[in-house]
């Protein structure tokens, strides 16, 4: 009887979850991923985003699992994720359909199909947990993640629920439902509907896929040139799109239809009779990359910064060549965000792989306190793909990545908001012949405009007093060099003056009186 009541209270709390947000409102505070660990828990587990951000429908991600004592990665390990929506008066779970150790040890893919957002309309719903059960020697012990996960795309559809009189186990608000999920997007050029095809047997727990059915799409509603589908594993069916027309960038509707074990699953779960009959899945056909983040050689830190995107054709996994893609990247400090310069994103000798140079204005962290979390959205045709890489703070005692200078002209909105020149260092300095290496941008918004100065009047000097100036040479979009003359062993300073439209830029936004007139860079060449 109990678990009837639970089963019923969750179906109801997705059918009125609108209803129930002034509980959810109390319930809510969680805004980003959180991996809450057991007191003296023996494994530390961290969640890694996918490549696309947590929404309804499906989503996929990684865990990473090290042991607390030695900080080693912790392979083979029996996983376990239950998916929960906690809304208050009431909750249920998801479909978690797999959790795989990768081919690094110690990361565990998991991908699984979330029935809702958290949010309805703007207004908070409730909120998700992921609970991850690591078996122990005797025992277990759980580890609870709190992401966001955003509603489904205006005027897409991302899963659908089709059900039938024998699926009706205590009412006709509770049945035990059919959950068709979208399992790729469409590609006008592959022309596919992926499904994953799911049985909710208690809504809290069991989620089955389901193997045995018949499913049909059609691009009518009357269904007058019907296309099968194919089960091609573990749930997921591929449904041919023949005969249907797809546009880039135009919705599609492709109704579809259900029958197990000889009965027809509905909308409202009784006999089909006209719309019932059938779900709709609106889907946007898009051009179908697949985009990789291939880190550098060194890995992302304040100041300047390399890796790769490769970009697939989703349809062929052909390399993507000739493209334009583009890189935004932004620091999410919670009550805040701002931008950062995004040099070049320029395709390499190897086809469909793009190098990206940026400069990072901060790290992800300040000491052991997090600062916020930077995300890089790469926009590839229609499509984009955000990706979230850890930054590094640069080292105490390193060498200066990054100085700002700006000027009285500059302040737009307040001395906290000048329009700031940022110098980067651009390269090391080497000790044979050395030369400063600058990248000069200016942040007219700090949020996506960061232009490279290619008009200023840049000099340098070995000493604070500027008894002896060399000036800089503009070598090229924003890039300056500033030869020195020979330094001794250790470290150096190197003083920077700037001056554009003939005013001097200083640290403080005002006129030049000593220490303020100069940016100073600490530099060792190697």
């Amino acid at each position: 009887m109990r678990n009837e009541s639970l089963r019923a209270s969750a179906w109801m709390g997705i059918a009125c979850g609108a209803l129930l947000l002034t509980a959810c409102e109390k319930t809510r505070t969680v805004t980003r991923e959180v991996v809450v660990p057991p007191p003296e828990s023996t494994y530390l587990v961290e969640y890694l985003p996918g490549a696309t951000a947590p929404a309804e429908g499906k989503s996929r991600f990684q865990l990473r699992v090290r042991n607390r004592a030695t900080f080693a990665a912790a392979g083979g390990l029996a996983l376990t994720v239950k998916a929960t929506m906690d809304m208050g008066s009431t909750s249920h779970g998801t479909p978690v359909e797999s959790v795989v150790e990768s081919a690094t040890p110690g990361t565990y893919d998991v991908t699984l199909y979330y029935l809702m957002g958290d949010a309805m309309g703007g207004m908070p719903a409730g909120y998700w947990s992921l609970d991850v059960t690591i078996p122990l020697a005797a025992g277990t012990e759980t580890h609870t993640i709190t992401p966001s996960v955003a509603s489904a795309p205006m005027g897409e559809t991302t899963r659908q629920r089709l059900y039938g009189p024998a699926d009706v186990a205590t009412s006709a608000t509770m049945p035990d439902a059919y959950y068709l999920f979208l399992d790729d997007p469409v590609s006008a050029a592959a022309g596919e509907l992926h499904l994953y095809l799911t049985r909710a047997g208690d809504m809290v727990t069991t989620f089955a896929p389901v193997t045995a059915a018949t499913l049909t799409a059609s691009s009518d509603t009357a269904f007058t040139s019907p296309v099968a589908a194919t089960h091609v594993g573990n749930g997921h069916w591929t449904i041919p799109l023949t005969g249907f027309i797809l546009a880039e960038g135009t919705p599609t509707p492709i109704h579809v239809k259900l029958a197990v074990a000889g009965e027809s699953k509905t909308t409202n779960g009784q006999a089909p009779s006209g719309a019932n009959a059938h779900a709709t899945f609106t889907v946007v056909p898009r051009e179908g990359y697949v985009v990789e983040y291939l880190p550098g050689a060194a890995a992302p830190a304040e100041g300047k910064s390399r890796f790769q995107l490769r970009v697939r054709n989703r349809a062929t996994f052909a390399a993507a060549t000739g493209l334009a893609p583009t890189v935004r990247a932004t620091m999410d400090m919670g009550t805040m965000s701002h931008g950062t310069p995004v040099e070049s994103v320029v395709e390499s000798a190897t086809p469909g792989t793009y190098d990206v140079t940026l400069y990072y204005l901060m790290g992800d962290a300040m000491g052991a306190m997090p600062a916020g979390y930077w995300t890089l959205e790469v926009g590839v045709g229609s499509q984009t793909f955000p990706f979230y890489p850890a930054v590094a703070s640069a080292p105490m005692g390193s060498d200066t990545r990054k100085q700002r200078l700006y000027g009285p002209a500059d302040v737009a909105m307040g001395a906290a908001m000048p329009d700031a020149y940022y110098l980067f260092a651009d390269a090391p300095v080497a000790s044979g012949a050395p030369v400063l290496s600058l990248y000069l941008s200016h942040a007219t918004d700090m949020v996506t405009t960061f232009a490279p100065v290619s008009a200023a009047a840049l000099s340098a000097s070995l000493t604070a007093d500027f008894a002896s100036v060399i000036d800089a040479t503009h070598v090229g979009g924003g890039h300056w060099t500033i030869a020195l003359p020979a330094l001794p062993a250790g470290r150096s300073s190197v003083h920077v003056k700037l001056t554009v439209g003939g005013e001097a830029k200083t640290t403080n936004g005002q006129a030049p009186s000593g220490a303020n007139a100069y940016a100073t860079f600490e530099v060792t060449p190697q």
